[in-house]
């Protein structure tokens, strides 16, 4: 009898055995499954990361261009919007007898009311037609700026971008080409204020850039900031 009890004891052991090492295996490839998953997440964030930074050296880039150049981002804006940025609505003669541009006042109960430049487009009708036709204005709502009228935006803005390698070394032995850069998408003015407590003019713009960078397999990895900025105006 006890030998009987012996071999069913052995008979059931050796297909627990068997149970307990298949399951050891696949917990084994499970936690490689996951650590080879948790890798790249990490690796992916890791190169956002990198992208973040290098669009955030393209806002310094895009900030830089609108101080030092306002005049010009004013021009290309009022051409994409249709305006003359020569031409104000508020006019006067001056001593000689001839005419003068006023300056901008946009508030409607002034007396020297000038809201700004005029529309350079003759036909009512034409200008209405082309500020509401995507082919021409782009659409408003979109991070980058298409259309036809948008052409002297992005020329203002087609230098604020970078491309750029750099060999990294990972070991004393490896490295690898690490490729990086920034592009501007829109800068945009959102308005003007006079502070008449420090008796200064103010612009807000707005700015969207793209910061890519490629990871090892040549994947391009991408971050966008959009941010506001005060600027003081000095045209």
């Amino acid at each position: 009898m006890k030998n009987e009890n012996i071999k069913k004891n052995k008979g059931m052991i050796y297909p627990m055995i068997v149970l307990m090492v298949f399951i050891f295996v696949v917990f084994i490839i499970v936690l490689q499954n996951f650590n080879v998953q948790n890798r790249r997440t990490s690796y992916r964030d890791v190169m956002r990361r990198q992208a973040l930074y290098v669009a955030e050296a393209g806002m310094q880039h895009a900030l830089l261009k609108l101080k030092v150049l306002q005049t010009d981002c004013f021009d290309a804006l009022m051409n994409s919007q249709l305006k003359n940025p020569r031409f104000n609505f508020g006019q006067d003669l001056n001593k000689d007898g001839k005419i003068d541009s006023g300056d901008i006042d946009d508030n409607p109960r002034s007396s020297t009311y000038n809201p700004g430049p005029i529309y350079i487009t003759i036909s009512e009708d034409e200008k209405e037609a082309m500020l509401k036709d995507p082919q021409y204005s782009g659409n408003p709502e979109a991070g980058d700026l298409f259309g036809d009228l948008n052409i002297f935006i992005r020329d203002f803005i087609s230098d604020i971008k970078f491309d750029a390698e750099k060999e990294v070394m990972v070991t004393s032995e490896d490295k690898i080409t690490f490729k990086y850069g920034y592009e501007a998408l829109s800068v945009k003015i959102l308005g003007e204020k006079w502070d008449p407590s420090n008796n200064k003019g103010y612009i807000s713009a707005e700015f969207i850039i793209e910061g890519y960078a490629y990871d090892k397999n040549d994947q391009k990895v991408t971050d966008t900031l959009r941010r506001t900025y005060k600027i003081e105006k000095s045209f």
